[in-house]
Formats: structure tokens, sequence, C-alpha cells
């Protein structure tokens, strides 16, 4: 018999094992690549303020917590040769906004695809940063670690911000 293997938590994103129902505030900042080489610049410059899936440590105060999706048009605008990702799932590659995705989730009339602000085909998301805080004032102090024009550094463009509270 196989032994399972360990989840290596550190390696996994925090709002997978977590909805962060602790943090009242969300921002979500839509990012497109303009400079393959400056984005992954920033990419390098942040990755340490992922919050994984390790539960924070008695002197690392949960108040505030990032995550970054990105998907197929973003790995390619970061110039991921296609030829590494080529095996990727196909839902991945081909998005949201497939046909068959349509039918599966019932993407019909109000929801469907042409009516999307972002994520269909006439507007591929590349990158999202998902910031979740305690007060707004954490959360404008993280927006602007994370993606303040001294962060960013010309290496990719904010097309969109959408601001939630609970």
């Amino acid at each position: 018999m196989k032994t399972p293997k360990s989840i290596e938590r550190k390696d996994i994103q925090g709002i997978l094992a977590s909805g962060y129902n602790h943090l009242d505030f969300a921002r979500y900042v839509f990012l497109e690549v303009t400079n393959s080489g400056e984005a992954r610049d920033w990419l390098k410059s942040i990755v340490q303020e992922v919050t994984t899936a390790i539960k924070p440590a008695r002197n690392k105060p949960s108040t505030t917590c990032f995550n970054l999706a990105i998907t197929w048009p973003g790995l390619l605008g970061l110039g991921i040769p296609k030829e590494l990702i080529s095996n990727l799932p196909y839902e991945f590659v081909k998005g949201m906004y497939r046909p068959d995705a349509a039918s599966i989730l019932g993407d019909k009339e109000d929801s469907h695809e042409r009516n999307w602000e972002y994520g269909g085909a006439a507007h591929p998301l590349q990158l999202v940063a998902m910031l979740y805080a305690n007060s707004v004032a954490a959360l404008d102090s993280l927006y602007q670690s994370i993606c303040g024009p001294q962060t960013i550094n010309g290496g990719l463009v904010v097309t969109n911000i959408e601001d939630t509270v609970k």
C-alpha cells in the first residue's frame, strides 16, 4: 500500500485553506502585463508576501492576507513559453469562457460571457491580486505595498479594482 504524500501547506495559497472570514475588507486588483521582464521582477519582489496555508505563527498577526491568481493568458504574458505549460489542464488553458464551460456552469442569458466585465473573451484576465484586511487602513497599506506604483514599476497596469466589505 502506498503512503500518501504529505501536503506541503507552505506551497498552497491560504485562500484554499481559509475563507479569511476574520477579515472584513477585500480588494481585488486586476492586472495586465505590459512588460514581461518587469512583471516577473514584481513577482519576485512580492512572492514572500503571499499568504500560505500555514497558519500564522504567534508573532505574525493575521490582520492582512494576500493571494494571487494567474490565468493562462497571464502566464503567456509573463513570457512563459507555451511549450513549457502545454500540459496544463484543458479547463485552465481554455478558460471560463469556452462554450463547454458555459453549458456546465449555466452561463446563459444575464450571466452569459458577453455580459461579463472581465474574464470573457473581450476582456481576458491575466492576474488578480486578492487583498484582505481587518480595516480599510490595513487594506490600503497592503494595496500600496503589493500593487502601488512604486511596487509595480511599469511591468503591470491596474485595469480594475473591486472593493468589498462584509
